[in-house]
Protein backbone atom coordinates (compact mmCIF):
# COMPACT_ATOMS: atom_id res chain seq x y z
CA UNK A 1 0.00 0.00 0.00
CA UNK A 2 2.85 2.39 0.91
CA UNK A 3 4.56 1.59 -2.39
CA UNK A 4 1.39 2.43 -4.31
CA UNK A 5 1.00 5.74 -2.46
CA UNK A 6 4.62 6.65 -3.14
CA UNK A 7 4.35 5.68 -6.81
CA UNK A 8 1.21 7.74 -7.48
CA UNK A 9 2.95 11.16 -7.50
CA UNK A 10 5.71 9.77 -9.71
CA UNK A 11 3.14 8.49 -12.19
CA UNK A 12 1.41 11.87 -12.30
CA UNK A 13 4.71 13.66 -12.80
CA UNK A 14 5.61 11.23 -15.57
CA UNK A 15 2.30 11.80 -17.31
CA UNK A 16 2.78 15.55 -17.00
CA UNK A 17 6.24 15.37 -18.56
CA UNK A 18 4.92 13.17 -21.37
CA UNK A 19 2.03 15.61 -22.01
CA UNK A 20 4.42 18.58 -22.08
CA UNK A 21 6.70 16.74 -24.50
CA UNK A 22 3.77 15.92 -26.80
CA UNK A 23 2.57 19.53 -26.80
CA UNK A 24 6.07 20.81 -27.54
CA UNK A 25 6.45 18.32 -30.39
CA UNK A 26 3.07 19.28 -31.89
CA UNK A 27 3.92 22.97 -31.72
CA UNK A 28 7.29 22.38 -33.36
CA UNK A 29 5.83 20.20 -36.12
CA UNK A 30 2.47 21.86 -36.70
CA UNK A 31 1.43 22.56 -40.24
CA UNK A 32 1.17 26.16 -41.42
CA UNK A 33 -2.26 27.54 -40.70
CA UNK A 34 -4.53 27.79 -43.70
CA UNK A 35 -8.05 28.95 -44.22
CA UNK A 36 -8.12 27.46 -47.67
CA UNK A 37 -9.96 24.22 -47.11
CA UNK A 38 -11.41 23.24 -50.45
CA UNK A 39 -14.26 20.70 -50.39
CA UNK A 40 -14.43 20.43 -54.17
CA UNK A 41 -14.68 16.64 -54.13
CA UNK A 42 -18.31 15.74 -53.55
CA UNK A 43 -19.25 12.10 -54.01
CA UNK A 44 -22.65 11.19 -55.45
CA UNK A 45 -25.28 10.58 -52.78
CA UNK A 46 -25.63 6.87 -53.66
CA UNK A 47 -21.91 6.25 -53.20
CA UNK A 48 -21.87 8.16 -49.92
CA UNK A 49 -24.68 6.03 -48.55
CA UNK A 50 -22.80 2.85 -49.49
CA UNK A 51 -19.63 4.13 -47.79
CA UNK A 52 -21.67 4.96 -44.68
CA UNK A 53 -23.04 1.39 -44.62
CA UNK A 54 -26.51 2.64 -45.53
CA UNK A 55 -26.70 5.02 -42.59
CA UNK A 56 -28.27 8.16 -44.08
CA UNK A 57 -28.01 10.07 -40.79
CA UNK A 58 -24.28 9.41 -40.63
CA UNK A 59 -23.99 10.60 -44.22
CA UNK A 60 -25.87 13.80 -43.32
CA UNK A 61 -23.56 14.38 -40.34
CA UNK A 62 -20.50 13.84 -42.53
CA UNK A 63 -21.64 16.38 -45.11
CA UNK A 64 -22.58 18.91 -42.44
CA UNK A 65 -19.19 18.46 -40.79
CA UNK A 66 -17.46 19.16 -44.08
CA UNK A 67 -19.38 22.43 -44.48
CA UNK A 68 -18.47 23.47 -40.94
CA UNK A 69 -14.73 23.08 -41.48
CA UNK A 70 -14.79 24.87 -44.82
CA UNK A 71 -13.12 28.23 -45.24
CA UNK A 72 -14.77 31.18 -43.54
CA UNK A 73 -13.33 33.46 -46.19
CA UNK A 74 -15.22 34.21 -49.36
CA UNK A 75 -14.95 30.99 -51.37
CA UNK A 76 -14.12 30.74 -55.02
CA UNK A 77 -16.84 29.80 -57.47
CA UNK A 78 -15.92 26.10 -57.59
CA UNK A 79 -15.67 25.87 -53.82
CA UNK A 80 -19.04 27.61 -53.44
CA UNK A 81 -20.64 25.16 -55.86
CA UNK A 82 -19.20 22.27 -53.86
CA UNK A 83 -20.33 23.74 -50.52
CA UNK A 84 -23.82 24.21 -51.90
CA UNK A 85 -23.90 20.58 -53.05
CA UNK A 86 -22.72 19.41 -49.61
CA UNK A 87 -25.55 21.33 -47.95
CA UNK A 88 -28.09 19.90 -50.40
CA UNK A 89 -26.83 16.37 -49.84
CA UNK A 90 -26.95 16.77 -46.05
CA UNK A 91 -30.56 17.90 -46.44
CA UNK A 92 -31.26 14.96 -48.77
CA UNK A 93 -30.01 12.42 -46.24
CA UNK A 94 -31.61 14.09 -43.20
CA UNK A 95 -33.79 17.13 -43.95
CA UNK A 96 -34.52 17.56 -40.25
CA UNK A 97 -30.84 17.97 -39.29
CA UNK A 98 -30.87 21.15 -37.18
CA UNK A 99 -27.19 22.07 -37.63
CA UNK A 100 -27.50 21.51 -41.36
CA UNK A 101 -30.32 23.96 -41.97
CA UNK A 102 -28.85 26.51 -39.53
CA UNK A 103 -25.49 26.55 -41.30
CA UNK A 104 -27.09 26.54 -44.76
CA UNK A 105 -29.32 29.52 -43.90
CA UNK A 106 -26.37 31.42 -42.43
CA UNK A 107 -24.05 30.78 -45.39
CA UNK A 108 -25.74 30.14 -48.72
CA UNK A 109 -28.13 33.07 -49.29
CA UNK A 110 -25.50 35.60 -48.31
CA UNK A 111 -23.22 34.17 -50.99
CA UNK A 112 -25.79 34.29 -53.77
CA UNK A 113 -27.21 30.77 -53.36
CA UNK A 114 -30.71 31.74 -52.28
CA UNK A 115 -32.68 29.06 -54.11
CA UNK A 116 -30.66 26.12 -52.68
CA UNK A 117 -31.05 27.65 -49.22
CA UNK A 118 -34.81 27.89 -49.72
CA UNK A 119 -34.94 24.24 -50.83
CA UNK A 120 -33.10 23.16 -47.67
CA UNK A 121 -35.24 25.33 -45.39
CA UNK A 122 -38.50 24.13 -46.90
CA UNK A 123 -37.41 20.51 -46.47
CA UNK A 124 -36.45 21.26 -42.85
CA UNK A 125 -39.83 22.92 -42.24
CA UNK A 126 -41.62 19.81 -43.52
CA UNK A 127 -39.41 17.46 -41.48
CA UNK A 128 -39.67 19.52 -38.27
CA UNK A 129 -43.40 20.33 -37.93
CA UNK A 130 -42.99 21.91 -34.48
CA UNK A 131 -39.99 24.12 -35.34
CA UNK A 132 -40.87 27.59 -36.61
CA UNK A 133 -37.30 28.68 -37.40
CA UNK A 134 -36.98 27.08 -40.87
CA UNK A 135 -40.11 28.93 -41.97
CA UNK A 136 -38.87 32.17 -40.45
CA UNK A 137 -35.54 31.90 -42.28
CA UNK A 138 -37.35 30.96 -45.50
CA UNK A 139 -39.61 33.98 -45.19
CA UNK A 140 -36.72 36.30 -44.40
CA UNK A 141 -34.84 35.14 -47.49
CA UNK A 142 -37.95 35.59 -49.64
CA UNK A 143 -38.48 39.19 -48.60
CA UNK A 144 -34.84 40.29 -48.18
CA UNK A 145 -33.11 38.62 -51.13
CA UNK A 146 -35.99 37.95 -53.53
CA UNK A 147 -38.30 40.87 -52.60
CA UNK A 148 -41.18 38.42 -52.84
CA UNK A 149 -43.37 39.70 -50.03
CA UNK A 150 -46.51 37.65 -50.46
CA UNK A 151 -44.93 34.18 -49.92
CA UNK A 152 -42.65 35.71 -47.28
CA UNK A 153 -45.65 36.88 -45.27
CA UNK A 154 -47.38 33.53 -45.79
CA UNK A 155 -44.30 31.71 -44.43
CA UNK A 156 -44.33 33.88 -41.31
CA UNK A 157 -48.01 33.24 -40.73
CA UNK A 158 -47.31 29.52 -41.00
CA UNK A 159 -44.36 29.90 -38.62
CA UNK A 160 -46.57 31.75 -36.15
CA UNK A 161 -48.91 28.75 -36.03
CA UNK A 162 -46.00 26.71 -34.70
CA UNK A 163 -44.76 29.30 -32.20
CA UNK A 164 -46.03 30.23 -28.76
CA UNK A 165 -46.31 33.35 -26.64
CA UNK A 166 -44.23 36.32 -27.70
CA UNK A 167 -42.73 34.49 -30.67
CA UNK A 168 -46.20 33.83 -32.07
CA UNK A 169 -47.24 37.46 -31.66
CA UNK A 170 -44.00 38.79 -33.13
CA UNK A 171 -44.18 36.56 -36.19
CA UNK A 172 -47.83 37.45 -36.80
CA UNK A 173 -47.13 41.17 -36.58
CA UNK A 174 -44.08 40.90 -38.84
CA UNK A 175 -46.16 38.99 -41.38
CA UNK A 176 -48.63 41.89 -41.42
CA UNK A 177 -45.79 44.35 -42.03
CA UNK A 178 -44.46 42.34 -44.95
CA UNK A 179 -47.97 41.90 -46.32
CA UNK A 180 -48.24 45.69 -46.64
CA UNK A 181 -45.49 45.67 -49.25
CA UNK A 182 -47.38 43.41 -51.62
CA UNK A 183 -48.99 45.22 -54.52
CA UNK A 184 -52.44 43.61 -54.24
CA UNK A 185 -53.94 46.02 -51.72
CA UNK A 186 -57.35 44.32 -51.58
CA UNK A 187 -55.67 41.00 -50.77
CA UNK A 188 -53.52 42.65 -48.11
CA UNK A 189 -56.61 44.05 -46.39
CA UNK A 190 -58.40 40.68 -46.47
CA UNK A 191 -55.41 38.86 -45.01
CA UNK A 192 -54.84 41.34 -42.19
CA UNK A 193 -58.55 41.18 -41.33
CA UNK A 194 -58.30 37.40 -41.16
CA UNK A 195 -55.23 37.67 -38.94
CA UNK A 196 -57.20 39.92 -36.56
CA UNK A 197 -60.09 37.45 -36.49
CA UNK A 198 -57.80 34.51 -35.68
CA UNK A 199 -55.69 36.28 -33.06
CA UNK A 200 -56.55 35.66 -29.41
CA UNK A 201 -54.10 38.16 -27.94
CA UNK A 202 -55.68 41.57 -27.29
CA UNK A 203 -52.44 43.53 -27.72
CA UNK A 204 -51.72 41.78 -31.00
CA UNK A 205 -55.26 42.46 -32.21
CA UNK A 206 -54.83 46.16 -31.46
CA UNK A 207 -51.50 46.28 -33.30
CA UNK A 208 -52.99 44.51 -36.31
CA UNK A 209 -55.98 46.86 -36.33
CA UNK A 210 -53.57 49.76 -36.66
CA UNK A 211 -52.06 48.05 -39.68
CA UNK A 212 -55.53 47.52 -41.08
CA UNK A 213 -56.50 51.19 -40.65
CA UNK A 214 -53.29 52.14 -42.41
CA UNK A 215 -54.08 49.87 -45.36
CA UNK A 216 -57.68 51.03 -45.55
CA UNK A 217 -56.46 54.63 -45.63
CA UNK A 218 -54.23 53.75 -48.56
CA UNK A 219 -57.20 52.17 -50.31
CA UNK A 220 -59.29 55.34 -49.83
CA UNK A 221 -56.52 57.51 -51.26
CA UNK A 222 -55.98 55.30 -54.31
CA UNK A 223 -59.69 55.32 -55.05
CA UNK A 224 -59.68 59.12 -54.70
CA UNK A 225 -56.68 59.33 -57.03
CA UNK A 226 -58.63 57.51 -59.77
CA UNK A 227 -61.69 59.75 -59.21
CA UNK A 228 -59.54 62.88 -59.48
CA UNK A 229 -58.07 61.70 -62.80
CA UNK A 230 -61.53 61.05 -64.22
CA UNK A 231 -62.84 64.43 -63.05
CA UNK A 232 -59.92 66.63 -64.10
CA UNK A 233 -58.27 64.61 -66.85
CA UNK A 234 -54.89 64.60 -65.13
CA UNK A 235 -53.38 62.98 -62.04
CA UNK A 236 -53.00 64.91 -58.79
CA UNK A 237 -49.50 66.19 -58.11
CA UNK A 238 -49.85 65.99 -54.33
CA UNK A 239 -52.29 64.55 -51.83
CA UNK A 240 -53.59 68.00 -50.96
CA UNK A 241 -54.97 68.21 -54.51
CA UNK A 242 -57.47 65.49 -53.60
CA UNK A 243 -58.91 67.74 -50.91
CA UNK A 244 -58.76 70.95 -52.94
CA UNK A 245 -60.41 69.14 -55.86
CA UNK A 246 -63.34 68.11 -53.68
CA UNK A 247 -62.67 64.38 -54.03
CA UNK A 248 -62.12 63.71 -50.30
CA UNK A 249 -62.57 65.84 -47.20
CA UNK A 250 -59.36 64.90 -45.41
CA UNK A 251 -56.28 62.72 -45.70
CA UNK A 252 -56.88 59.49 -43.73
CA UNK A 253 -55.00 59.24 -40.46
CA UNK A 254 -52.18 56.75 -40.18
CA UNK A 255 -52.14 55.41 -36.60
CA UNK A 256 -48.52 54.36 -37.08
CA UNK A 257 -47.51 57.93 -37.98
CA UNK A 258 -45.89 57.02 -41.27
CA UNK A 259 -48.34 58.65 -43.63
CA UNK A 260 -48.85 58.49 -47.38
CA UNK A 261 -47.15 59.99 -50.41
CA UNK A 262 -47.47 60.23 -54.18
CA UNK A 263 -44.13 58.88 -55.45
CA UNK A 264 -42.24 59.67 -58.66
CA UNK A 265 -44.10 56.88 -60.46
CA UNK A 266 -47.35 58.74 -59.70
CA UNK A 267 -48.50 56.03 -57.32
CA UNK A 268 -49.78 56.54 -53.80
CA UNK A 269 -47.86 54.41 -51.33
CA UNK A 270 -47.24 54.06 -47.63
CA UNK A 271 -44.33 55.73 -45.90
CA UNK A 272 -42.43 53.68 -43.30
CA UNK A 273 -44.26 53.37 -40.00
CA UNK A 274 -42.84 55.35 -37.09
CA UNK A 275 -44.21 53.03 -34.42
Amino acid sequence: MLIRKAAAPLILIGLGVLYAFQVSWLIAHRQPESNDYHPEVVLPAAIQQVLMMGDQYLAANFNTYRTLIASTKKPGEQELIALTELHLQASHFNPGHEDSYYVASAMLPWRGKVEPAQTILRAAADARPHDFYPLFFWGFNAQYFLHDYLPAAAALREAAERAEGGDRQGLTYMAARWQEKHEDLAMNIRIVRAMIDHSRDRALKDALRQRLVRLEGLHVLREAYVSYEHRYGKPPEKLLDLINGGVIRAIPDDPLKGGYIIDRQQRIRLLPAQQ
